[in-house]
């Protein structure tokens, strides 16, 4: 009489703990940027990682490429104040982000997450030079996405241990 029962419950729990498991894993793989703000875009940076060191690692040298073609697309808007404002911001979150790496590499988790944060600001405070004088800036859409990056960046390197 209580077979039924126990078959059941046991079907019941088998079944939510398989559901469990399939939300934590997208691709068969430990889905480590289901905590970011920006999922997809975490998961293209990471490429595949299934370590929180090695997703973190993909994203900051994801990030200094994206910040590279940053200052390539700023200089198409010529030389003024503004834009050479952000060029200097933009290599001085490149300058953080390799501290961040070696950080990464010596398990220095306070150095990584400031580098990481101090990138995150130089990319608003580009935006913040054209609208204290007024303007709109034509970055604003690359230092969104930067911003974005930085901030999954920050997401994944909470979670190393």
């Amino acid at each position: 009489k209580h077979y039924p029962s126990f078959s059941l419950v046991f079907l019941a729990v088998s079944v939510t703990l398989l559901a469990h498991q399939a939300t934590a894993r997208v691709g068969g793989i430990h889905d480590l940027c289901r905590n970011t703000d920006y999922q997809q875009l975490c998961r293209e940076v990471i490429r595949g990682a299934n370590k929180p060191s090695r997703a973190t690692e993909n994203a900051i040298l994801s990030l200094i490429t994206e910040t590279n073609k940053a200052t390539v697309l700023a200089s198409k808007f010529g030389q003024n104040q503004y834009i050479d404002a952000c060029k200097g911001l933009y290599s001085d979150a490149i300058d953080s982000l390799k501290t961040s790496l070696d950080s990464l590499k010596t398990k220095d988790k306070g150095t990584l997450n400031s580098n990481l944060s101090a990138a995150l600001t130089y990319y608003g405070t580009c935006d913040d030079t054209y609208a204290e004088a007024g303007q709109n800036s034509p970055l604003a859409a690359t230092n969104k996405h930067l911003a974005q990056m930085a901030d999954n960046s920050l997401a994944l390197a909470s979670l190393i241990q």
